[in-house]
């Protein structure tokens, strides 16, 4: 019987909210890909060799290291 016309607007508000959102993301990627160059091949290949990988094998050891602890 009584009509809360909070609730119905925000039906309407909380898609729009969520689109905002998502274009805000989508700008900021674009942005980012405009503004910086990309890698070259060797530049990615030494990003990998020296970061990405001791990176990973840094997670591997800390994910075991939780495992037996907890």
């Amino acid at each position: 019987p009584f009509v809360d016309i909070n609730a119905e607007i925000m039906d309407y508000i909380g898609p729009l909210v969520l689109a905002a959102k998502m274009v805000f993301i989508a700008f900021l990627i674009f942005w980012f890909r405009i503004t910086y160059p990309r890698f070259r091949e060797d530049q990615l290949q030494r990003l990998a060799w020296k970061f990405l990988i001791p990176l990973s094998l840094f997670n591997i050891v800390v994910t075991a290291i939780f495992k037996v602890v907890f």
